[in-house]
């Protein structure tokens, strides 16, 4: 995941040392088309891998949450030792 973020982000800076940033006034508009996509698709790819490590988080919330109920419920019960006695 982490790999992700930083590949689009290496991409991210290329498009904007780009040579084609050198351009006459009439293909500017055509690059400032292109790289309005270029950081469109890269913002999407982005917002997904968030998205992404959001559901995991959450699940890994859910897992630690089922642990801990699971650890009380334990202490709060009587031991069957205590009743040997």
């Amino acid at each position: 995941m982490q790999s992700s973020f930083i590949d689009a982000n290496e991409e991210s800076k290329s498009v904007t040392k780009a040579p084609a940033m050198k351009v006459d006034l009439a293909n500017s508009i055509a690059l400032k088309v292109w790289v309005l996509t270029t950081f469109t698709e890269i913002k999407k790819r982005m917002e997904k891998d968030v998205d992404e490590v959001g559901k995991i988080a959450r699940n890994v919330r859910a897992k630690l949450e089922a642990i801990n109920k699971s650890v009380l419920t334990l202490l709060i019960q009587p031991s069957i030792h205590q009743h040997v006695l």
